[in-house]
């Protein structure tokens, strides 16, 4: 019998019942020490034993699970843990490990369910609220990943992996000092842990701190010289500072180590965007798109250099794809695909009603003033001179109210000479008449 499979069921089928437990043990023993094809032979020789319980039958299937996992087989995996949740319903690592089948076959949301799952059986299984929260940032649920973050470490505080994560989260909602605090701790567990040092470089950026954020990534780099994150958060800090030629050597030594970065193409097609070299920044928008086509940021930064280039038709199918993969700039490139629609340069492009469409869609998400006025020109497009008229004046309000911030709205004159044209001209400010 030379089958490792056939030679394990015929030992195991040798011995009395009691010994299940200890082959069980060995399998696991030998996923421990990273040998998954050693645990799959003795769990396909258990599973030729058919003296087994059903709570037997249900661990040995959520073993080789978890075994086909580790071996990448993962709809293998699914099939033995499908069986292993139907056998046993209160085995907790059978909805783990089904739920992590699951996310790599691309179901997160059923993978988000059983770990759920798993939770209430083992409030305990800290593992699981860690791949929850994970899902929930996936998901764009920051606040329920917070909370699963929080229970994971209120079960392991020294868990640098998930105080970094946590410190991720807390930066996402602009939680910089908390931020700070989950970095500063996973560094403390682990001194010379590179990707939280990374973090800290991450809250000084966001903050503006452009100057402090560079010496942290430089720390992350004296440990870690090849680090990708390191070298794209110093370029970006580099680029905010003013240094571009030192910014874009980092970019381009990120993208030598990591050419399918798609972070690193956008941040060096950003820099060249902000130079007013569209051109140049479109390649590698186009390299960032490719990537990651869901992602709104990547989109709409490809659409403003498509805009600036002419090529207004994919500047607005760049926009509205932004604005379907949503996020909380929805509004935002809604709003920018109506104004598009309704001021094109190219007057075949203009259309009227549909960018009424967009922006009160964007008005009614945001609110945000920057909505009224395109909302007004859009009006304005499709021939509704009194509506726009009507807009125009909630923006004036808006603006003398103080309270929004100018830099993102026209002066009060400006909106003025606005106002008078829709009301008193029946045209565009810009003297443009509406297609009809």
């Amino acid at each position: 019998m030379s089958n490792p499979v056939i030679k394990a069921a015929a030992r195991i089928l040798r011995h009395r019942r009691k010994s299940v437990a200890r082959y069980v043990d060995d399998a696991y023993k030998a996923l421990d020490g990273g040998d998954p094809q050693a645990a799959l032979h003795i769990f396909n020789g258990l599973l030729g034993n058919h003296r087994l319980s059903a709570e037997e039958t249900a661990r040995i299937l959520a073993g080789r699970g978890e075994a086909f996992i580790e071996l990448g087989r993962d709809e293998d995996a699914l099939r033995d843990l499908d069986r292993a949740v139907g056998v046993d319903p209160e085995l907790p690592e059978g909805w783990f490990f089904r739920g992590m089948a699951r996310d790599y076959l691309g179901d997160l949301r059923g993978a988000v369910d059983d770990w759920t799952e798993a939770l209430r059986l083992a409030p305990e299984y800290s593992a699981a609220a860690s791949l929850r929260a994970g899902a929930w940032r996936t998901l764009g649920r920051p606040d329920l990943a917070l909370a699963d973050y929080d229970h994971s470490l209120a079960l392991a505080p020294e868990d640098a992996e998930n105080l970094l994560n946590r410190g991720y989260v807390r930066l996402h909602l602009a939680e910089y000092n908390a931020a700070r605090t989950d970095f500063l701790a996973a560094l403390r567990v682990e001194p010379e842990y590179v990707p939280a040092l990374v973090g800290l470089g991450h809250v000084r950026a966001d903050r503006g701190e452009h100057e402090s954020a560079v010496r942290h990534f430089e720390q992350a780099l004296h440990l870690d010289p090849d680090n990708v994150p390191a070298l794209t958060g110093r370029g970006h800090s580099l680029a905010e500072s003013g240094f571009l030629p030192q910014a874009l050597e980092d970019f381009a030594r990120a993208l030598e180590l990591a050419p399918d970065d798609g972070y690193a193409h956008y941040l060096r097609g950003l820099c060249m965007l902000r130079e007013d070299e569209a051109e140049r920044a479109l390649p590698d928008l186009d390299r960032a798109v490719d990537l990651e086509p869901d992602n709104p940021d990547f989109l709409s930064h490809r659409a403003e250099a498509r805009d600036q280039l002419g090529d207004y038709v994919g500047a607005l199918e760049d926009y509205e794809a932004a604005a379907r993969a949503g996020g909380e700039d929805q509004a935002r490139w809604l709003n920018h695909a109506a104004w598009l629609l309704a001021t094109c340069p190219d007057h075949e492009i203009r259309d009227g009603e549909r960018a009424v469409a967009l922006a009160e869609r964007a008005v009614s998400l945001s609110g945000h003033p920057q909505g009224w006025e395109t909302l007004a020109a859009a009006l304005a497009q499709a021939g509704r001179y009194t509506e726009a008229a009507e807009a125009q004046q909630t923006l004036l309000e808006h603006i003398r109210s103080g309270l929004a911030d100018p830099s993102e709205l026209p002066d009060e004159a400006e909106a003025e000479r606005a106002l008078r044209a829709y009301r008193e001209h029946g045209r565009f400010p810009s003297g443009d008449a509406p297609l009809q």
